[in-house]
């Protein structure tokens, strides 16, 4: 009798109930509708319901069996949250792309949608869109999406319009930013226009260029300049490049512009000769650097991970900051010691009895991987002969 003055309704659904959803017509004044499922329901929405739930603000229809959403979505203009994950979905319909005041699509789990209407880029009140990557990537325009703070990954393309000066307005971003293609960007003024320095959120960017690419054809120059214009926001906390063919790294690495940077992961760069100068931790995975710089024992290092580089022989010291130090499939010859300028001398590495003064010089490393690093046929020199007070986790295979 009190339908019409409920505002908020939660639906303990049963496969008995049967067409008696069609009740939910009744509640006229609703501003927020979810279900809660035995096993999975199948679930028809009733005709007619969102034509009169109009002022309807939060939809819950996630892990039903519904399999179509009605084009009637549309008439829900106050709707701010629409929740579909683990649903049979297989299109959504073109009026879904009128809903402005949209913020937050779930989609997690719609394994067999197949791709998004064309408006999608209409729904600037968006501020979360969970789902696939291949799915967003596929969002023409995405630009025009200003007010998106979470975006997995970016592929520029032409097709589609996402020019990488798509990413230019869109400064809420947060978290994780992997812009993908980056091989597809032609200069460096392009580049610039991704505005990625004014990214204030953003914790994590990763750049990526395509591995598959002759490298004959490419002018390392070029890619010097684009990622020069890809600066990215002081705040930054991680960088990961990956396949990226220019031999010298971007000007801003050692500049205080990044002074937050604390790990740069570096993939398939085969060309790169150079590292930056100030880091807390770099992984390195399939370079081609036959040394690393001598520069290495003089950063605040805590973690160094040195992957799929079977041309570098040597290791420089290493700092007494480093907590972990990972060595896998490296052409390493004698493992490296640590700095004997900054951390302990040939006496003092051998003696474990010393005062509590000096402890600040020893080494603090922690976890030790040494794998198949065929060419290391000794462990009598280097860092293993130091006092490794801190050591925990130690393996070598």
């Amino acid at each position: 009798e009190d339908a019409h003055s409920k505002l908020h309704l939660k639906v303990h659904y049963e496969e008995s109930l049967g067409g008696e959803l069609a009740v939910l017509c009744k509640f006229r004044s609703l501003r927020t509708l979810s279900f809660w499922f035995s096993g999975f329901a199948d679930i028809q929405v009733p005709i007619g319901l969102f034509q009169t739930v109009k002022r309807l603000r939060m939809l819950d229809l996630g892990y039903s069996s519904i399999d179509a959403l009605p084009d009637s979505v549309g008439c829900l203009k106050h709707l701010r949250y629409l929740d579909l994950r683990g649903t049979k979905i297989t299109c959504l319909p073109d009026s879904l792309c009128t809903l402005y005041k949209l913020q937050t699509l779930k989609l997690q789990g719609c394994d067999q949608l197949q791709g998004f209407p064309d408006g999608m880029s209409n729904l600037i009140s968006l501020h979360y869109l969970e789902a696939t990557q291949e799915l967003v990537s596929s969002i023409a325009k995405l630009g025009k999406l200003t007010q998106l703070q979470s975006l997995e990954a970016f592929s520029v393309s032409e097709e589609n319009g996402n020019r990488i000066g798509e990413l230019k307005s869109m400064n809420g971003l947060r978290g994780k930013l992997c812009i993908r293609n980056l091989q597809r960007v032609a200069t460096r003024e392009e580049a610039v226009e991704a505005a990625l320095k004014d990214k204030r959120y953003l914790k994590t960017l990763e750049m990526e260029w395509a591995g598959d690419r002759d490298v004959n054809q490419i002018d390392s120059d070029l890619e010097k300049s684009i990622i020069d214009g890809l600066q990215p926001p002081p705040q930054l906390k991680e960088l990961i490049v990956k396949s990226y063919a220019g031999t010298k790294l971007p000007s801003w690495m050692n500049s205080s512009s990044i002074s937050s940077l604390e790990l740069i992961r570096v993939e398939r760069c085969t060309s790169l000769n150079q590292l930056p100068t100030s880091l807390v931790s770099l992984v390195l995975r399939e370079v081609r650097l036959s040394t690393l710089p001598d520069i290495l024992c003089h950063l605040p290092l805590q973690q160094l991970m040195v992957c799929q580089s079977p041309e570098l022989s040597e290791l420089p010291s290493l700092p007494t900051t480093l907590k972990e130090l990972v060595i896998e499939c490296v052409g390493l010859k004698s493992l490296p010691e640590f700095n004997q300028d900054h951390g302990l001398s040939d006496a003092t590495s051998r003696r474990c009895d010393e005062d509590e003064g000096s402890d600040s010089r020893k080494p603090l490393l922690s976890i030790l991987k040494i794998h198949s690093c065929p060419h290391l046929t000794t462990l009598d020199k280097g860092l293993l002969q130091c006092c490794l007070r801190h050591l925990q986790v130690l393996s070598i295979k």
